[in-house]
C-alpha cells in the first residue's frame, strides 16, 4: 500500500517484514518519504511493553534518552468510534519528566541527525517506535 499527499510526501506500508530491532521482530513498517523519495520517518510497533532490559540495551548503544515523560494529570478524556469503525481515545492533560520505573508514556532519544521516539501503551501492552530524520 502507498499513498501520496499534496505536499509530495509518500506513505508506504510494508507488511511481512523479516527484520528485527534489538532482537524484537518487526512485522509491519510504515515509511514516509519526501517528494524526492528520501525517507523522513519509519514507524512500527511491538506487541509488548518495552522492558528494562531493552531500555538498557538501547541506552548502552545510544546513550541516555533525552526525555522520558509520563502523564501527570488528566484534565479531559474522550473516546468514540469514527466513520471508518475505528475507535479512538483522546486524553488531555499535563506531562512530567520521569524515570523508567515510573512507566513513561514517551521515551525519546535524539542524536545529531535523527530521533527515536517510543510510545509505551501500557493498557494495550504495545510499544510504538518512530525513527525520524531531523530537519536542518
Amino acid at each position: 500500500f502507498n499513498s501520496e499527499k499534496d505536499s509530495g510526501d509518500k506513505t508506504f506500508v510494508i507488511p511481512d517484514c523479516s527484520i528485527s530491532f534489538f532482537s524484537n521482530k518487526i512485522e509491519l513498517m510504515i515509511v514516509i518519504t519526501d517528494k524526492e523519495n528520501i525517507i523522513k520517518s519509519i514507524s512500527t510497533d511491538f506487541n509488548m511493553i518495552m522492558d528494562k532490559a531493552l531500555f538498557d540495551e538501547i541506552s548502552k548503544k545510544y546513550g541516555a534518552p533525552k526525555n522520558m515523560n509520563k502523564i501527570k494529570e488528566i484534565s479531559s478524556e474522550q473516546s468514540g468510534i469514527l466513520e471508518s469503525d475505528t475507535t479512538f481515545k483522546s486524553i488531555g492533560g499535563t506531562m512530567e519528566e520521569c524515570e523508567f520505573d515510573e512507566k513513561p508514556l514517551f521515551i525519546k532519544w535524539s542524536k545529531a541527525n535523527f530521533q527515536m521516539i517510543f510510545t509505551l501503551n501500557h493498557e494495550a501492552n504495545k510499544t510504538e517506535l518512530t525513527i525520524r530524520k531531523l530537519t536542518e
